[in-house]
Formats: structure tokens, sequence, C-alpha cells
């Protein structure tokens, strides 16, 4: 008897405790504040772009159960590779080394090659398409350094070039825009490369950097950055820098910063601009 007693007290319990609602799990990365201040309309003025005001932090637009993941935009590093005959034969220099990237755009891979250095430490740098015909060609000095990655964030088929080079002293963060006719370069854009990590700016060294915060709004490529900052970066090697540019803006990459790097000054002050919109918002 006390035996049932006790099953129908326990079945009573559990019809209970369905029938109460059950509490909603708190998701710090999904708000309705940050998805609605996310999904602005985008056909806004370029100079206006769509700007993430909010309190908190920017960490919690990036991922997590239907949050805006940014990232979006292919973010490539060029590969090592082993020299193969066929392409030092279309190289009348001897080669060092090479790397392999799709810098075309045409989803085949291609070739950057660089020259055995002569006395004075300078080299020959050559861009060589996928049937091996040479598109560019680059002076290169060993001192100095020189990481790039390739992301198209316009109409073009060619990416553009992210690309961190320098030395010991002066170093340029920049958006490069490729001329694959010309063969020539055009620097489009000095940044400021930032990676949030708990909340804390660092600075975006390259061996820290794994991707770039962008988002695909339609045919629109968005990339993160703030323009209401305190930084003084004076150790850009361009000597034009102040004749082209009315700041430089901060760009906000993913990574993990092992340099740990702080930075300070940055506004809670997010926006989300095309490139394009970017150069135009930061020229005199």
């Amino acid at each position: 008897m006390k035996e049932k007693i006790i099953i129908i007290a326990l079945l009573y319990g559990i019809l209970i405790s369905c029938k109460q609602p059950s509490a909603e799990k708190a998701n710090p990365l999904q708000k309705d504040t940050t998805q609605s201040s996310m999904q602005k309309d985008t056909t806004q003025s370029a100079m206006q772009g769509d700007t993430l005001r909010n309190k908190n932090p920017l960490p919690d637009y990036v991922g997590g159960n239907g949050a805006i993941v940014f990232g979006e935009a292919e973010f490539i590093k060029p590969k090592k590779m082993k020299v193969t005959d066929k392409l030092q034969q279309s190289i009348a220099e001897k080669i060092k080394s090479a790397e392999t990237v799709d810098f075309t755009g045409d989803k085949i891979p291609d070739y950057i090659c660089k020259s055995v250095t002569d006395s004075t430490g300078t080299g020959t740098e050559y861009w060589v398409s996928s049937d091996y015909k040479i598109i560019k060609k680059k002076r290169y000095v060993v001192d100095g350094y020189c990481y790039r990655w390739f992301i198209n964030l316009d109409e073009d088929p060619e990416p553009e070039i992210y690309e961190d080079s320098g030395d010991e002293e002066l170093e340029d963060n920049m958006f490069i825009d490729q001329n694959l006719i010309t063969g020539k370069d055009t620097p489009l854009l000095y940044i400021n490369p930032i990676i949030i990590d708990d909340d804390i700016t660092y600075w975006g060294f390259p061996k820290d950097i794994s991707n770039m915060m962008t988002r695909k709004n339609g045919t629109r490529i968005e990339l993160v950055c703030s323009l209401n900052h305190h930084i003084i970066n004076d150790h850009i090697a361009a000597d034009n820098i102040d004749s082209i540019q009315s700041q430089i803006p901060v760009v906000f990459f993913m990574g993990n910063p092992k340099e740990k790097f702080k930075v300070k000054g940055i506004k809670n002050d997010y926006t989300m601009y095309t490139l394009r919109e970017l150069i135009g918002a930061t020229r005199k």
C-alpha cells in the first residue's frame, strides 16, 4: 500500500513539473537589441555606413546560436610550395622560394616566386599566373618582412591584398588594389589592425590574425571598423600618409593575440563599411 502511495505521489510531481513554463536560457551572444541593430537598412548613405552603437562589446555580435557571424569573405594566405621544373622554366632567374595562391580570381592557384638575391640583399619577386605567364614583377629586400592575405572586397574578379610589411622600426598595414593588365599595384588604405579577445583590444600582428571581420550583406562585403578612436600610429613607413588620409581607421580581425600587445583608445562605436566606403570616409 505504501509503495502505491509513493508511486502516485511521484507521478503527480512529474505532471506538475511538466506544466511549469521552462525558463529561457540566457544567451549573451543573442540579444534582441543586437539583432535589430545588425539588421539595419543598408541602403543608407555610403558615408554613413551601418553603425553598431551598443553598450555591449563587439564580441557579442560574433557567433553562437543565431548571432551574426563575421569572417564570411575568404581571407586567404599563400602556401609555400616546391619549385617545379615548369615553374623554373617560366622565369629566367634562379628561384629561391615559391608560394601558391589564386591572385587572379579565376579559382585556379597562381604562383609568387622569389629569385635568389644579389650582393646587396635585393631580389625580384615574380607573380606568375596558372598558365605560367609573368603578370607582375617587384623588388624585395631580405632585411624586411612582408605578409600578405588575399580577400575580394569589391566587384572586380581579382582579390584585393591585405599586406603587413616593414622592418624592425617601421610597419605598413594596408589594403592594395591589383591591376593585372599593367602589373602595377596601388595602395588603397592604411589601417590599424585590431584583434578583440575577451573584450580586450590587441594589436593585430601578422602571426596572430586568422581572419578579417567581414560580413556579406546582399552583394556588399562589409568590414567591421571604427573611426572613433585615439590610436597614435607613428610607426608607418609610408611618408605621404598625412596627405592622402584624414585618419587611419581601425579594422577588426579575428585571431589569437599571442603577443598580448594591448591597444587602448578605441570607443565602443563600431561601423560596417565596404572598403570603398571606408576609403571615402577617411580620404582628405
